[in-house]
């Protein structure tokens, strides 16, 4: 049977909109936000589109649109459903997390960070955040060894597929599977290292923030050090030097070895420029 429902893109990104084109969905138009990835594949396929800037102008273009069915991916508002929809319209958000475990902007970051498993959610929109029934829900991996860079790649592709199975599904919600929830958004807070934290820790610090422009960092002498990865051995040879506890006993390029109680850890930073080794 045909869908005679008008859709109403809304977002970020361009995962779902490109399933929605392949799926031949009657979509009345395009609101993305300007520069963004969507925007920019828009431009790259020439597909119409109308860019928002601000929330106060998305909220207009959404007034002015005639559609059944609003898709959000990656819009960067929060949007005041109750105002917005009229009777017999649906709105559905794809949340790059799984609900209703972990809710807020930050969802991949925190899959690693309190060690949970990641996927994508295709959810009902209410006025609250990520607080609506589950439509669909997608598992990527139940431990987030994978680094983050493709874990939000991952996800982002996962994305279309949660919007589809809501679509098989006629966009009738499930029933929820946990009642626990974690809200999270990353704050700058959360990127500081404390040297003094049990490794396990601080490994997962370092690797939810392992991007260029969110890496997790430690601060020495006046001066942040970044860090990209950072590992832990066992190095029985250099028991003799006796190197103090956090004593940086090699700078190799842009990596230090630190001693830690029982053992070493190995950072690798995105500069080690200044920092001299112990030994």
């Amino acid at each position: 049977m045909t869908d005679k429902r008008t859709y109403l893109f809304v977002g970020a990104r361009y995962y779902v909109l490109k399933r929605m084109k392949e799926l031949k969905l009657n979509i009345a138009n395009i609101l993305v936000k300007e520069n963004s990835f969507a925007h920019n594949w828009c431009l790259q396929n020439n597909i119409e589109c109308q860019i928002f800037n601000k929330k106060s102008e998305l909220l207009n273009q959404i007034k002015e649109q005639t559609f059944d069915i609003l898709v959000s991916e990656g819009c960067p508002y929060i949007l005041p459903v109750s105002d917005l929809k009229k009777d017999n319209q649906i709105f559905v958000n794809i949340h790059p997390g799984l609900l209703p475990e972990i809710r807020g902007a930050s969802p991949v970051n925190a899959s690693i960070l309190f060690d949970k498993p990641q996927g994508v959610t295709c959810h009902i929109m209410d006025d609250g955040i990520d607080t609506g029934t589950a439509i669909s829900r997608v598992m990527i991996c139940e431990k987030p060894i994978i680094p983050i860079d493709l874990l939000y790649r991952l996800s982002f592709m996962a994305e279309a597929d949660a919007f589809e199975l809501a679509y098989q599904r006629d966009f009738k919600t499930i029933q929820s599977t946990s009642s626990d929830s974690i809200y999270y958004t990353r704050h700058e807070e959360d990127r500081i290292i404390d040297m003094n934290k049990p490794f396990e820790e601080i490994q997962r610090q370092v690797k939810a923030f392992a991007l260029a422009n969110q890496y997790a960092y430690f601060t020495l002498n006046n001066t942040n050090y970044y860090v990209k990865d950072i590992e832990f051995f066992k190095i029985d040879f250099l028991d003799n030097y006796n190197l103090k506890e956090k004593d940086i006993a090699q700078v190799i390029g842009d990596n230090i070895l630190i001693k830690e109680k029982h053992g070493y850890t190995y950072w690798h930073l995105v500069s080690a420029e200044g920092l001299k080794a112990s030994i």
